[in-house]
C-alpha cells in the first residue's frame, strides 16, 4: 500500500502537526497494511463507514449514513489496518502534545483502550464532516490548514516540555522524576493525561522509531542499540521484539526502510 502523505505548509501549525492524508473518491480501493507503534496522536474521520477493533487489528467497513471520528493515541504492538470496503477518509497526525493545541480538553478522552471515538454531536465531528464534503481533489490542503489554524489555541506546559526533553536522554524514570521535582507516580500519571501514554511506553516507542530511521547506518545490533540508548543488547532485542513481535534481525530483513515516512507505510 502507498499512501500519499502531505506535510503542513502553514508555519503556524508546523510545530504541532506531522502531516495528513486524504483518501478520496478516486483512490479508495479496499486495502490493508501493518503499522507499528508510534508517538503520534492520530485523528481520523471516515464517511459512511464504521470500524471494529481487536487487540491487533482494526477493520474498516462501509456503513451507509454513519460516519466515524476517532483519535488513536496508544498501542504497543503491531496493528493491522484492514479496509474491507472503500471509504473516504481524512487522517491527521499530531506530534506529541500537538493535539492539545487544538483540542484543550483532550486529556479527558484518554482511557485505557488506546482509541477514543467521538460522539456525533461533537463540534469536531460536525466541522470535519462539513469540510470533507467541501474538499475537491488538490484543494484539500489549504482547506484543512485553514480550519486547523482557526482552531489553534497555543498552550505551553513547562513540565511536559521538560519530560519530553528528558525522555530523549539516558535517564531512568526515577532520575527524571528527581530532575523535575515530582514523584515518579505523579509524572507518569500527568504525562499519560496529557500525551496519552506513559513515559515508559513513550520512550520505548521512540527508541524503536529511532532505530529504524532510514538514515541510521550501523554495522551491528550492538552498535545500533547503543546509538538509540541501550547499553545492553539483550535489553534492546527484548524491547524491540515487544513492539514488533519479531527480533531486530528478522525485522530488518522483512521491512523495506527506504521511506521518508516509514512510520506511515509499514
Amino acid at each position: 500500500m502507498r499512501i500519499k502523505f502531505y506535510e503542513p505548509i502553514n508555519e503556524r501549525i508546523k510545530p504541532y502537526i506531522e502531516g495528513y492524508y486524504v483518501r478520496q473518491k478516486d483512490d479508495i480501493e479496499p486495502d490493508h497494511y501493518l503499522t507499528f507503534p508510534n508517538n503520534y496522536n492520530i485523528l481520523t474521520l471516515m464517511k459512511n463507514s464504521g470500524f471494529s477493533k481487536s487487540d491487533q487489528e482494526i477493520s474498516i467497513f462501509k456503513k451507509s449514513d454513519q460516519h466515524s471520528l476517532s483519535v488513536t493515541y496508544d498501542y504497543v504492538q503491531p496493528m493491522r489496518i484492514r479496509y474491507l470496503d472503500p471509504v473516504e477518509e481524512i487522517t491527521i497526525y499530531f506530534k506529541p502534545f500537538g493535539l492539545n493545541q487544538f483540542l484543550p480538553e483532550i486529556s479527558s478522552i484518554y482511557n485505557n483502550s488506546g482509541i477514543c471515538v467521538f460522539e456525533n454531536d461533537h463540534y469536531l465531528y460536525k466541522d470535519l464532516l462539513k469540510l470533507m464534503d467541501e474538499i475537491e481533489d488538490q484543494y484539500f490542503i489549504p482547506e484543512i490548514e485553514s480550519y486547523l489554524v482557526s482552531k489553534l489555541v497555543p498552550q505551553s506546559d513547562l513540565l511536559i516540555e521538560q519530560l519530553l526533553d528528558l525522555l530523549s536522554q539516558d535517564l531512568s524514570i526515577s532520575q527524571i522524576a528527581e530532575e523535575v521535582g515530582f514523584s515518579r507516580q505523579y509524572i507518569s500519571r500527568y504525562f499519560k493525561n496529557m500525551i496519552g501514554k506513559t513515559p515508559n511506553s513513550f520512550r520505548k516507542i521512540q527508541r524503536f522509531r529511532n532505530a529504524i530511521q532510514p538514515i541510521k547506518t550501523t554495522s551491528s545490533l550492538t552498535d545500533l542499540g547503543n546509538q538509540v540508548g541501550f547499553f545492553d543488547q539483550s535489553h534492546f532485542i527484548k524491547d524491540f521484539k515487544s513492539i514488533t513481535s519479531i527480533t531486530p534481525k528478522d525485522f530488518f530483513k522483512k521491512v523495506f526502510l527506504d521511506e521518508k515516512n516509514i512510520w506511515l507505510h509499514i
